[in-house]
């Protein structure tokens, strides 16, 4: 048993660095933590050769400007080198290489190269495990590190690449989960030949759920509703898609372009507009693959994930403190229009809070060093459920209960 534990340990050492042909993936012995894809399916679409790679070039390209209003666009280009190495029949890897990042301002026709190298170093620095299930990718394994930034411009890339057809002789309706959201979508075979097929991907936006983020003081949780409207009417949208499958059984070309406007400052196609058009073209096919299972230390899928800004701690001290003061000012005699979203803002800067910080904060207001006139009423603001505040509360219990025993 211990020599066997040690063999294992051993495993990503001996197989780091080189290149491996696929009779050396077929022979390999399957180890379940090793494999991203949980299952594997028997059907055969696609033909993507295990032990090869397939290099693409990626290019997306986003304008956003004020349809009817203003001739000006602001413009965002990214292209890179996408290369997809099959680790096995369901396990696939996509790594980018060659990331050049070109905008635009309003005022200038002009792609001028990005100087920041940051985004491009990210998106370099990881490659990214996931399951190819004939077509549909349902999991993720990211590299640990891997920032949520990079992450999600992976799942666009792969978002593209994904064709969740159960076959390529008629056409489905189907829900898929990509970056987009989980949405109602139509495929159908606009052409088929003896070279290639075509295929054609639209989405019913309105229909999409898991697509917005939300922020609340309140713990919560999503409801999906049986509803054909899943998505806020604020943003009238559409989605398609063109893929190019060919007669080898290769995905060969993809144009997907997704154009969004904005319904309040719109009035028929004029208003403010973001179109987004992706383009996935295969370049080369290359005998070997570089990358070899390792360890995986998380899944996930293919549904964008909002990262939210990280603040300072000093900064989210001082916004709590600030909210504090005016709660309890406005609410000294009163309770006026504006208490709700104060309360919110309040409760979402504490939730934040480290709880050394909480600790000073609630000391400061017992102290009255903050709100002195109106510190009973305000104190209770730090019932929430996290660890800190209930260690707060059970303080606020434990000074109310002891005079009560006394006095009895």
């Amino acid at each position: 048993m211990e020599a066997y534990t040690i063999l294992l340990l051993l495993i990503p050492a001996v197989f780091g660095g080189p290149i491996w042909l696929e009779e050396d993936l077929q022979n390999d012995p399957i180890i379940s933590s090793y494999d991203c894809s949980a299952s594997c399916t028997g059907s055969n679409k696609f033909n993507f050769e295990v032990g090869k790679t397939y290099i693409y070039d990626y290019d997306v390209a986003t304008a956003t400007n004020m349809q009817g209003a203003s001739e000006s666009v602001a413009k965002l280009d990214v292209k890179a080198k996408a290369t997809i190495q099959v680790l096995s029949k369901c396990e696939m890897v996509l790594s980018l290489s060659e990331v050049a990042v070109q905008r635009s301002d309003p005022d200038s026709t002009t792609m001028v190269l990005a100087e920041d190298q940051t985004f491009k170093l990210a998106l370099e620095r990881n490659s990214l495990r996931f399951a190819f299930q004939d077509g549909r990718i349902d999991t993720l394994c990211p590299s640990v590190g891997d920032e949520v930034m990079s992450l999600n411009f992976k799942r666009g890339v792969l978002s593209v690449f994904q064709n969740s057809m159960n076959q390529l002789q008629n056409g489905e309706n189907l829900q898929e989960i990509d970056i987009t959201g989980t949405c109602p979508t139509a495929y159908t075979i606009t052409q088929k030949g003896w070279k290639s097929t075509e295929v054609t991907r639209t989405k019913d936006l309105l229909g999409c759920s898991d697509r917005h983020n939300y922020r609340s003081a309140l713990k919560s949780t999503p409801i999906h509703v049986p509803d054909t409207i899943k998505s806020l009417p604020l943003l009238k949208g559409s989605y398609k898609c063109s893929q190019m499958i060919n007669s080898e059984g290769l995905l060969s070309t993809a144009i997907c372009t997704e154009s969004l406007v904005f319904r309040p400052f719109s009035k028929k196609e004029s208003g403010a507009r973001t179109e987004t058009v992706q383009k996935l073209t295969f370049v080369s096919k290359l005998s070997s693959v570089n990358t070899r299972k390792d360890l995986i230390s998380s899944k996930t899928d293919l549904l964008f994930v909002h990262e939210e800004a990280e603040i300072s701690s000093e900064k989210t001290l001082w916004s709590a403190k600030d909210k504090l003061t005016q709660l309890c000012r406005i609410t000294a005699q009163d309770l006026p229009v504006e208490v709700p979203d104060l309360f919110t803002d309040l409760v979402y800067a504490l939730r934040s809070l480290k709880s050394s910080l909480m600790t000073e904060l609630y000391e400061q207001l017992k102290r009255g060093s903050i709100c002195s006139d109106n510190k009973e009423r305000i104190k209770y603001v730090f019932y929430m459920s996290t660890k800190c505040t209930i260690c707060i509360a059970s303080e606020i219990i434990e000074n109310i209960m002891v005079p009560i025993e006394r006095e009895g």
